[in-house]
């Protein structure tokens, strides 16, 4: 049995419609994506290596901490997802 580019047999892929050809399509593609460069959850960049400007000070930094610690909480109770 002949088989296709995406690895369907010929005889399968000649069936199908083309809505439907497509979403074989996007599954094999997103495989392979999947295998070659697996989507991360979250990046973490440590505040350290954050480049900051002159007019952050210590100050604005301390409230910009406590304005992202008061998110996390308002969304983990809105949504029941908890950021990190």
């Amino acid at each position: 049995m002949k088989s296709s580019a995406f690895g369907l047999p010929a005889s399968l892929l000649a069936n199908m419609t083309t809505n439907e050809a497509y979403v074989s399509f996007k599954n094999y593609l997103d495989n392979i994506l999947d295998a070659i460069a697996p989507e991360k959850n979250s990046v973490k960049i440590q505040p350290n290596n954050i480049i900051r400007s002159q007019w952050m000070t210590r100050e604005h930094l301390k409230s910009s901490h406590t304005v992202q610690k008061l998110y996390r909480q308002r969304y983990n109770r809105m949504e029941g997802i908890q950021l990190k």
